[in-house]
Formats: structure tokens, sequence, C-alpha cells
């Protein structure tokens, strides 16, 4: 939420209400809205993250089966290959 703040206030630095520094931005915000306003989109996240990892992870067991071999066997290319693809796969079919 506060990188989000500080990526979106932009302007001359007499118009920015966070001065671009985090410091500030949490005093800010902790003054004007609560400290729980530090917090607001954490839940969303987490319940957007579930779905995102398990669907990543079983599409990396998947290609990692098919190459038929033990990951231990695998070298650093390989394993490269599953992450890029499992990641775009995750990416693609998760909110």
């Amino acid at each position: 939420m506060l990188k989000t703040r500080l990526t979106v206030d932009r302007g001359h630095i007499s118009e920015l209400k966070y001065r671009n520094s985090i410091k500030y931005a949490v005093k800010t915000i902790i003054k004007e809205e609560g400290f729980l306003a530090l917090y607001k989109g954490a839940l969303t996240t987490t319940l957007g993250v579930i779905p995102f990892t398990g669907c990543l992870f079983m599409c990396y067991e998947i290609l990692e089966y098919t190459w038929g071999r033990p990951s231990s066997e695998m070298g650093p290319l390989q394993h490269f290959i599953n992450g890029a693809l499992a990641a775009a796969f995750a990416q693609v079919f998760t909110p």
C-alpha cells in the first residue's frame, strides 16, 4: 500500500503529499487514517497469493516430472526453465 501511494504521489516537490519519503508517508498515513490503514489490502493480497502459489508449485512439479529425472540430477538451466514456465502459467491462470 505504501509503495503504491508513493508511486502515485507525483508532481512538484511543494505539491507532494508524502514528500517522497517512506518515513514521512508512514507518519502521515498513521496521523490521517490510523495505524490499521498501513495494512489496507493485506487480506486481498493474501487471498491472491494462495491460489498463485498453489498453481506455481503444481506446475513446477509437473514440469519437473516431465524431464524424467530426479530434481537432484537436473541442471540450473532446467530448474530455471521450470521456474519461468511455472511462474508464467500461474500468473496467467490466477486472478
